[in-house]
């Protein structure tokens, strides 16, 4: 390969890095690519930064689903110190608050806030958060959660087991134990 192939590799290996959530080993791949080739087309360090952020919540996303919660919660925030301007999406939030909130409701009860307060009609945020709140011997709020939930859902078998968890909550039985 000539210079400007291997330049046109290592951009593209650059790429593929910083979607891995590695932003400084990707600037420092496509520095690379420049020095081989000047004239080529490296993406924009902002772009870079989404592309790593972006990774970076995949990652957290995975972890959490492993059950590695800190690590999960350290990629989000890492996430957002690389790209504050980005917003991390609903879904990302729901997945560390539903997957964490067996192995560390404490810290993953403001993901379940960020979720619910990014899209508040969405019944399984809201259930997940009522969950965690539980978890947390929040009582007042996972009902709170909870009734959201009975008055957003269409279905009577979601409005009945919904209530059924109401019903303990108040009784002081707490459903959520460990897994």
């Amino acid at each position: 390969w000539n210079n400007a192939e291997n330049a046109q590799f290592l951009v593209n290996q650059g790429g593929s890095i910083a979607r891995q959530g590695d932003f400084g080993q990707a600037i420092a791949t496509f520095q690379q690519a420049k020095k081989l080739s000047p004239s080529i087309k490296v993406p924009a360090e902002d772009k870079v930064k989404r592309w790593a952020a972006g990774g970076l919540i995949e990652q957290g996303e995975n972890l959490v689903q492993e059950g590695k919660v800190q690590e999960a919660v350290d990629a989000f925030e890492k996430a957002k110190q690389l790209d504050s301007t980005w917003k991390i999406p609903p879904e990302s939030w729901h997945t560390l608050c539903k997957y964490g909130v067996y192995k560390g409701a404490k810290i993953v009860l403001s993901a379940c806030d960020t979720a619910v307060a990014l899209a508040p009609g969405n019944v399984d945020f809201r259930d997940s958060r009522g969950v965690a709140r539980a978890r947390m011997g929040d009582t007042a709020g996972a009902i709170e959660d909870f009734q959201a939930s009975i008055e957003a859902t269409d279905s009577a078998e979601g409005k009945k087991e919904r209530q059924g968890v109401i019903d303990k909550l108040k009784k002081g039985e707490n459903p959520f134990t460990e897994n």
